[in-house]
């Protein structure tokens, strides 16, 4: 098994592939295409899903639905494997759409795993999963993707970390959301925060605002963190401060790059890139928690630097072992982590009432 396969193995244990038929697939997908292998076990739960629920026996419908909504996903990441995956977009398209609807049919059957909510203004706005807690009404943590991970998988399962700890999450579909925005709008992701702050303020009285994020993901968490004073702190786990030419001459990031923002292999993706250039930022409203891999071959160290430069003093540098995200090392860095974003939202919200 390569790193790159074994790295995919431990993210999706992380979102709930059962391990001993994760095994048994990966072990197929050796002889055969790995997106066949993984749609085959994705229909064959939803079917048995659909067959649970028609019998009334809804807990067992639940669960093969969410694992048939994991198992789509999972084909999708034949993407990461192939030299050059070009042709395979449309394909992804297709897999993610499939385990979203999976997904909301468990939903369907267990309303605690989310409200769907519209986030932003009526002008310029995506969809979210809202989970409120009562323990902590005036509080909130935004997750936001990577641009591989889906709002109803990877999100979810980091929320589950900060509901545990008794705070309300908010998972947003960004930046695949943001396809029907305008190009300008796709840029001002400062401008969108200031959106969704009040429109948590607006609709459930929120004060104060965390947000979490993964690679890209933690670039974005960077980037609302400087539009709101709403926004009090961040954690960003292995994030990109900028998009140069370096990053963007390795294909699979540049064409999931591209597809994620919708933009066509014949559009000049340099304006899109200078504009997640963290430099090119304002300066955050509160601390920024930076989470380093010590193996991370994607974003180094050149990247940890431009945000503690950008943060001026607000960064708090931290170093796990682990590759890109730290997937094989959740256990060590997850924890510490969602316990400092917490203590940091819980103690602004105090400092409101």
């Amino acid at each position: 098994m390569n790193d790159q396969t074994r790295n995919i193995q431990h993210r999706l244990e992380f979102i709930g592939f059962p391990p001993g038929e994760l095994r048994r697939c990966i072990e197929l997908a050796q002889k055969r295409a790995w997106a066949e292998v993984f749609s085959e076990r994705a229909v064959a739960w939803a079917q048995r899903a659909q067959a649970a629920k028609d019998a009334y026996q809804t807990v067992t419908a639940l669960q093969l639905y969410r694992w048939a909504a994991v198992a789509y996903h999972a084909a999708a990441f034949e993407f990461h494997l192939r030299v050059d995956p070009s042709d395979m977009l449309e394909t992804i398209t297709v897999l993610r759409k499939r385990a979203v609807e999976c997904y909301y049919d468990a939903m369907s059957l267990a309303p605690s795993l989310g409200e769907l909510v519209k986030v932003g203004s009526s002008r310029r706005n995506v969809n979210g999963l809202l989970r409120r807690t009562e323990t902590a009404p005036q509080s909130l943590i935004v997750l936001v993707n990577g641009l591989d991970s889906l709002m109803e998988l990877e999100l979810q399962r980091f929320g589950d970390e900060f509901l545990a700890r008794g705070i309300s999450t908010l998972s947003v579909d960004l930046p695949a959301g943001c396809k029907a925005w305008s190009a300008a709008e796709r840029l001002d992701l400062v401008g969108f925060g200031v959106d969704l702050a009040q429109w948590a303020t607006v609709n459930y009285g929120i004060t104060s605002i965390g947000v979490f994020g993964v690679s890209y993901g933690g670039n974005t968490a960077a980037r609302l963190l400087a539009s709101s004073p709403h926004f009090c702190a961040a954690v960003a786990v292995s994030p990109p401060g900028f998009f140069g030419q370096k990053e963007l001459a390795v294909t699979r990031l540049a064409q999931m790059f591209r597809w994620s923002f919708g933009i066509t292999f014949q559009e000049d993706v340099s304006k899109l890139a200078q504009s997640i250039d963290i430099s090119n930022c304002p300066r955050p409203n509160g601390p920024l928690m930076l989470v380093e891999m010590s193996e991370d071959a994607l974003f180094g160290s050149e990247h940890t630097q431009s945000y503690m430069k950008w943060a001026n003093g607000s960064c708090i540098p931290t170093r796990f072992p682990g590759e890109h995200v730290g997937t094989s090392t959740m256990h060590a860095w997850l924890p510490q982590t969602c316990d400092w974003l917490v203590s940091q939202v819980e103690q602004r919200s105090r400092q409101c009432l």
